[in-house]
């Protein structure tokens, strides 16, 4: 019986052995869901450092989207932070005359007055109006800016 378990141990050790390595991957899209039924998915690049590469928010039976050249604006998004916003003058999001999405951005080295950036991407009649970006100059003004 010695000898079979040396033979075994013999040949066991004999065989090469095999490194375990975990695969790491990072996710290709994020999607939001919100209570009126929009949703937003952001395309990210497969990279340490994901990028957006692009924005596309369901509305109803439509879709819009953010030319990719603005998407590579944005860095760093805070994604907890995403808020859906429309003019609650129309009855649903679908019929309002603007909708857009809100969210902070930003490196910490970013923060002015305790606070990140805020990203608005606006659309207005059903088409894309634009990048604003709002940031704290003082402890109660906030100036807003083109992206």
């Amino acid at each position: 019986m010695r000898q079979i378990t040396f033979i075994a141990l013999l040949l066991l050790s004999s065989l090469p052995a095999v490194a375990h390595r975990d695969l790491h991957e990072t996710p290709d899209t994020l999607t939001i869901s919100f209570s009126s039924g929009v949703v937003a998915t952001f395309s990210l690049t497969d990279a340490l450092e994901p990028q957006v590469t692009g924005i596309r928010i369901h509305v109803g039976s439509h879709d819009y989207f953010v030319p990719p050249e603005e998407c590579t604006k944005l860095r760093d998004i805070h994604f907890q932070t995403v808020k859906f916003v429309f003019n609650s003058s129309y009855g649903s999001p679908e019929e309002a005359d603007y909708f857009l999405l809100e969210f902070d951005m930003g490196a910490p080295a970013t923060k002015s007055f305790g606070e990140y950036p805020r990203v608005e991407v606006t659309f207005r009649n059903r088409k894309y109006w634009g990048l604003l970006v709002t940031r704290k100059i003082d402890a109660r003004t906030w100036q807003d800016l083109k992206l």
